[in-house]
């Protein structure tokens, strides 16, 4: 198995998967401009199905340490660094952009995107219980084999909580529905990607095999090419056997199972190209990106007009991804701005420039 750069502690298939998923995040909110013009897009159905997954599985994978011993220090010293690299550059962000765009504080609040930053702050939310879990789970003897399951049964219990509460949501007018939008409730979900993600890292050996069965790749590529085909052609009001299973699990883990197999096998191939050289520089940036992004996607540009009334899949992926890459090279030159100055790649990319 392809590890990476052991001297920098960077994992090259990682990094990579970060860039293409950081690139489809920017392509996908590209696409729903044509949404707002009432055009039916079978792609943004497709990425939407297994893009955000794909985040929270690196996420989860990268958060696992072996060597983490949780007791109430370190507990407290996770949630610390999780606050300053997450938690603050989200909310000041959030408050920048409904500031400029002038946007009612108290709505943005309640509106489950939070102004397109509700990754994020969901994410501080999943670290808050991941680390609960270890921590609680290090106070459960019970064992298999001499294994310690303790911190699995939290995460599976929290994995199946989540998601049912993000399926219950409440309708409008129920004391209930504020909350749900507050907290972004509906994207819990994601909480089973994260913990698969966590599960991954710490009993790689055994994913990687499990994934690399020829047995097990064949069911996920037929998943996920069905849906490709299929996906944008099913009505959402289109009561279908599994169609709820498929949009909430089953498509997402088959995309991400086969992206992690193909950049694996194909690491050492994909870093020595440019197109693989831009996936890792853009994949140490990922969070610069997500931050900055929203401040410089098109709007009525010729481009999306003209695609707006003469719309073709070709004509799509052209301008879509010519436009997504522009955005991400300015989000990156805005990004190297800030990290000139200590206080605000602190504060706005919770980076904690080196003293020399």
């Amino acid at each position: 198995m392809a590890i990476g750069d052991m001297k920098t502690n960077r994992i090259y298939w990682i990094d990579l998967l970060r860039g293409l998923a950081i690139f489809l995040v920017v392509y996908g909110h590209i696409l729903m401009f044509y949404q707002y013009q009432g055009i039916q897009l079978p792609t943004i159905r497709f990425i939407y199905s297994f893009h955000m997954p794909l985040f929270f599985f690196i996420s989860g994978f990268v958060s696992f340490k072996e060597k983490r011993q949780w007791n109430l220090f370190s507990f407290f010293q996770f949630i610390k660094n999780k606050t300053i690299y997450l938690l603050i550059p989200s909310t000041l962000f959030f408050l920048i952009y409904i500031l400029v765009n002038r946007l009612n504080f108290t709505d943005s609040i309640y509106d489950k995107f939070k102004a397109g930053y509700w990754f994020t702050f969901v994410l501080f939310l999943f670290y808050i219980i991941y680390s609960t879990c270890c921590f609680l789970g290090q106070k459960i003897t019970l064992k298999v084999k001499n294994i310690p399951i303790g911190s699995f049964l939290l995460l599976s219990i929290a994995a199946i909580t989540t998601y049912l509460l993000s399926i219950s949501y409440p309708t409008e007018g129920n004391a209930a529905h504020k909350p749900y939008l507050l907290f972004s409730v509906e994207y819990w979900s994601n909480f089973t990607f994260f913990a698969v993600g966590i599960l991954a890292r710490k009993y790689d050996n055994y994913f990687f095999h499990f994934i690399s069965n020829r047995f097990f790749l064949a069911i996920a590529l037929y998943i996920s090419f069905s849906t490709a085909v299929f996906w944008g052609f099913i009505p959402n009001n289109l009561q279908i056997p599994l169609k709820g299973t498929l949009s909430y699990l089953l498509t997402p883990l088959s995309s991400v199972f086969i992206l992690v197999v193909l950049f694996i096998t194909k690491e050492k191939l994909v870093v020595k190209t440019k197109i693989g050289k831009s996936l890792l520089f853009t994949g140490q940036r990922t969070m610069d990106i997500y931050f900055i992004h929203y401040f410089f996607l098109p709007d009525k540009t010729i481009a999306l007009n003209f695609l707006s009334s003469h719309y073709s899949l070709l004509y799509e992926i052209i301008i879509s991804s010519s436009l997504a890459v522009c955005v991400i090279i300015i989000s990156l030159a805005f990004s190297e701005i800030l990290r000139l100055s200590p206080i605000l790649s602190t504060l706005l990319l919770g980076v904690k420039k080196n003293k020399n």
